[in-house]
């Protein structure tokens, strides 16, 4: 039997602290801080340069 993992849903709030550690420190050392993989923080960031620093 198969478990079925729960995705989490980040709230855009979350998004721009963890792009703006990711500046800060690195992506690398941000998305391990924050328990989350390093590709999370990169899909992030072309969302943020479209719509500007409203959202992620």
């Amino acid at each position: 039997m198969m478990i079925k993992k729960i995705r989490k849903i980040h709230t855009d709030e979350f998004k721009k602290e963890a792009l703006a550690l990711a500046e800060r420190n690195g992506v690398s050392k941000a998305a391990k801080e924050l328990g989350i993989h390093e590709s999370q923080i990169y899909s992030w960031e072309p969302k943020r340069k479209l719509l500007g620093q409203r959202c992620c």
